[in-house]
């Protein structure tokens, strides 16, 4: 017996199973492709033979595999997963990590899902941001394992699609941010500045909105949102003129099109006078409307 079992040894997956093996954990590895795990072999893991076999060789599972599907489809043949504790790491859907859970205690197993919000190179650091989500005894079990993923692990709470919710959420923030400098990047290269000149506002830009999202924070969790610095308006106005600056350069603005459409929402109920945080509330109620 090991301690834990790894599944998958592509990049993250090969990064946890060194990180615990460098913590001193010993580890059993399994890959869809054995030659992928033979680095792992040499760092001093045991490689399982099978799937069903890598279940069985540790007291907890972690996988690492592509998607739930991949997951999903080694789970299927395997008739019992009677004291089977499952840590599923994969990208997905908050659904999924319903369906996976049905699937998994419907043959006696336990799971818990959790997010990896880093690069495989931030696993076992300061940068290793982890969340956890599912039962709660499972999580007291084996968290100082987990815990070894990186100093931001922890438990969200006992609804196993938790950690997707979150992970969906930051993503729909951290993946148009990016999208959207790039945008900007390309708008000032046409117009004669370099990403060297940009990169710095940028990264000012990045540090003001560490205390803007804490004070819309505040907003939300008091259901205000009285202007505070600028009002909607001001927001709108300027991204009116940013996205007409970019037409003239023939530039397409998708992302500040997008902001335009969530402001012209709070401008329809009459609420330009607040917070840029109107978006949060016009989002809110609309969602509202349609449950």
């Amino acid at each position: 017996m090991t301690d834990v079992t790894v599944l998958g040894a592509g990049f993250m997956g090969a990064a946890i199973a060194r990180v615990l093996m460098e913590r001193g954990r010993t580890v059993t590895v399994w890959n869809r492709t054995p030659a992928k795990t033979e680095r792992l072999r040499e760092a001093g893991a045991t490689v399982a033979e099978g799937f069903t076999d890598a279940l069985t060789l540790s007291p907890v599972t972690i996988s690492a595999l592509s998607d739930y599907a991949a997951l999903v489809e080694r789970l299927e043949p395997v008739a019992s997963l009677e004291g089977v504790d499952l840590v599923n790491l994969t990208t997905g859907q908050p659904h999924e990590a319903d369906e996976l859970e049905a699937l998994v205690t419907a043959r006696g197993g336990r799971l818990l899902d959790g997010a990896i919000i880093c690069y495989p190179s931030h696993i076992g650091t300061e940068k290793g941001v982890v969340k956890f989500s599912g039962p709660n005894e499972l999580w007291e079990r084996h968290h100082e394992l987990l815990e070894l993923l990186g100093t931001g692990t922890d438990h969200l709470g006992e609804p196993v699609r938790l950690a997707n919710v979150l992970d969906a959420a930051q993503l729909g923030f951290y993946i148009p941010a990016i999208g959207a400098a790039m945008e900007a990047a390309a708008y000032a290269e046409r117009e004669g500045l370099g990403f060297a000149d940009l990169r710095p506002v940028l990264v000012h830009g990045l540090n003001v909105m560490t205390g803007f999202l804490a004070k819309r924070e505040d907003m939300i969790a008091k259901n205000d949102f009285a202007a505070e610095d600028s009002p909607a308006e001001v927001y709108l106005a300027a991204m009116r003129g940013v996205v007409e600056a970019m037409d003239r350069a023939d530039m397409e603005p998708l992302l500040g099109r997008a902001v335009i459409r969530h402001l012209e929402e709070v401008q329809a109920a009459g609420r330009l006078d607040g917070d840029f945080a109107e978006i949060y509330r016009s989002l809110r109620e609309s969602a509202g409307e349609q449950e």
